[in-house]
């Protein structure tokens, strides 16, 4: 478990001087989503307690309906937090970002943090359409992914549609079926 001032330094390393929105997960699962509309998050620094306030889930009332006016409020202790991550980042704020956690004490190698964002500003360039397995490759500039196989491209290794375990499987009952005729065909009428 975290403390409250490693929650804190976590929190403004992230948020990286910008108020960029935070997704914080909770012991069991729970999580709030700050870029989400309707969902406020207010941060107690002083008690360590974050307040979260959104309408209620409808699945989760009697009678799911706005008429109600019902709204939720969700509250956890900061060592309760198990992760943060920022759920919308400009890619014009990496930078911004970067010298936030270089600040907090965890160093970035300079061909890394290139790398990083040479692959991220290729794949969201507005001229592209898709990213295929080939163009993958070569924007992380080494294979990441297969080319043999694209699922959505219909291209695949192999002709069948079937995995290895049951082309397997199947050349198992054959040779069982191709042994049983041999068999049936050397019996000789009594």
């Amino acid at each position: 478990m975290a403390d409250k001032a490693d929650v804190i330094k976590w929190r403004d390393t992230l948020k990286a001087g910008l108020n960029l929105p935070l997704r914080i997960d909770f012991d069991n699962n729970y999580h709030a989503d700050e870029s989400i509309p309707l969902n406020y998050v207010k941060w107690d620094d002083t008690n360590g307690i974050i307040y979260i306030f959104r309408l209620s889930n409808l699945t989760d009332t009697t009678h799911p309906s706005n008429k109600q006016q019902f709204i939720s409020v969700f509250s956890s202790l900061y060592d309760y937090i198990q992760y943060m991550e920022v759920a919308k980042l400009p890619l014009s704020k990496l930078d911004d970002l970067f010298n936030s956690i270089e600040s907090s004490g965890s160093p970035f190698n300079g061909q890394f943090k290139d790398n990083i964002k040479h692959a991220f500003e290729l794949a969201l360039h507005n001229d592209r359409f898709d990213l295929s397995h080939n163009e993958i490759n070569a924007m992380t500039g080494f294979k990441v992914e297969s080319e043999k196989d694209n699922y959505y491209a219909g291209k695949f290794d192999e002709s069948f549609k079937e995995t290895r375990e049951h082309a397997r499987h199947n050349e198992y009952i054959k040779s069982l079926e191709e042994s049983e005729e041999d068999s049936g065909n050397n019996q000789t009428d009594p």
